[in-house]
């Protein structure tokens, strides 16, 4: 498993590795991923790095995520709904984005997240970096869409380019040291 999701991930051709992991992960549950357009995927150990999106399914060379809508969790217990936990979120939420353009797919997963907590998107192009860090602070949770750069040997600091065109990047360490409200974080890259 290792050795097929670096090679997915440095985007070496592994379309047997893939097809088999496949036939492992998906091929079993066909019938149910048939019926479904949004999966949510709790990988175990080295999985967690396997990008369950390219893995073949369906038609020939057709991938999952051509038809299924995927989003990640470190652990099944997140996803337990405590009573109250929807009020909670819309307390204070911050739904942030830095787009290239308007209609692009970070404008539209922002547009679509505010909608679903009741919130406004914020657009961060052009925003000082300290502004942006304060709306971290006070926001009850948050959810960024940006370009990022990733450190595969320090996870921590990979960083979101949240200030437009590969600036000055704002860390996965620093955005939840800054939200120390925030009951929920997520990061797309």
């Amino acid at each position: 498993v290792a050795r097929v999701v670096r090679g997915l991930r440095l985007r070496v051709p592994m379309q047997r590795e893939a097809g088999m992991l496949s036939q492992l992960l998906l091929e079993p549950h066909a019938r149910a991923l048939g019926q479904l357009s949004r999966l949510v995927v709790v990988p175990h150990d080295e999985l967690f790095r396997l990008p369950f999106q390219v893995l073949p399914f369906g038609l020939p060379g057709a991938v999952l995520g051509d038809t299924h809508s995927l989003s990640y969790l470190p652990c099944a217990a997140m996803l337990a709904q405590r009573p109250g936990r929807g009020a909670e979120l819309r307390k204070a939420p911050l739904v942030m984005g830095c787009r290239d353009r308007p209609g692009d797919a970070i404008d539209r997963e922002t547009m679509e997240v505010a909608r679903m907590l009741g919130c406004r998107a914020t657009r961060s192009e052009g925003m000082a970096r300290g502004a942006i860090l304060d709306r971290l602070a006070r926001a009850s949770v948050v959810h960024v869409a940006a370009h990022g750069s990733v450190d595969t040997l320090q996870p921590w600091n990979s960083g979101l380019h949240l200030m437009g065109a590969r600036r000055d990047p704002i860390t996965a360490a620093e955005i939840v040291a800054r939200s120390p409200k925030a009951s929920l974080v997520t990061l797309g890259a």
